[in-house]
């Protein structure tokens, strides 16, 4: 994540619904994690178990949002009168059809409700103009909210799983074996002798 510092950042419903029932010093804590990330790019340490998996399971859209916001910034359309560039030529992307991936499992089900946080009346069109998730990335969140609610050590790793990472994997092995292997991670601590949550990944999916 770029370490500029920012005015606002996106927060989700749904962040809110697994931080709500929690004790009231755990959720200040979750809560202080996120938006000190989200806004400073900085990284709490010594957080609590609980406030760990939650910061895990939210970071990477985090990244995301901040990521898509640079690039935002950085282009855009050319500006009106600006002269043709004949010479330019242009070639279409081909179109990726590996990366679509679909569950068809009901847990996954939930729908996302996103609140936008934004105390900067001055803020800039670019700011206000956050692309909406993509498939992936609404299937991914949904995955590591599951994963918070029923196998939170799977989310411990000190390099976790990316979106990329999960995209591989869900289409590789399916939504099932996803569910299973997040819960035997979780069962058997693998964690604790594992630091790169993908490569640990791919040798226990292979195995159930």
């Amino acid at each position: 994540m770029s370490a500029t510092k920012r005015d606002s950042m996106i927060i989700y419903a749904s962040w809110l619904d697994a931080i709500e029932p929690l004790p009231d010093a755990v959720q200040k804590e979750s809560l202080f994690a996120i938006v000190k990330y989200g806004l400073r790019g900085e990284t709490m340490q010594g957080l609590g178990t609980t406030a760990k998996a939650i910061f895990t399971l939210v970071k990477p859209q985090i990244d995301a949002n901040n990521a898509r916001y640079e690039n935002g910034c950085k282009g855009g359309a050319p500006k009106r009168g600006a002269e043709p560039n004949n010479n330019q030529s242009v070639t279409k992307a081909e179109p990726n059809n590996n990366q679509s991936v679909t569950y068809n499992d009901n847990v996954y089900v939930n729908d996302n409700v996103n609140v936008y946080v934004n105390d900067n009346d001055n803020e800039s069109e670019c700011e206000t103009r956050t692309p909406a998730l993509t498939h992936e990335e609404k299937i991914f969140n949904q995955f590591l909210e599951w994963s918070a609610a029923y196998a939170p050590d799977s989310l411990r790793f000190q390099e976790p799983l990316e979106l990329r990472h999960f995209v591989w994997l869900c289409g590789k092995y399916g939504g099932q074996k996803m569910k299973d292997c997040a819960s035997d991670l979780h069962n058997k601590g693998a964690y604790k002798t594992n630091k790169n949550a993908m490569n640990c990944w791919k040798r226990w999916i292979a195995k159930l």
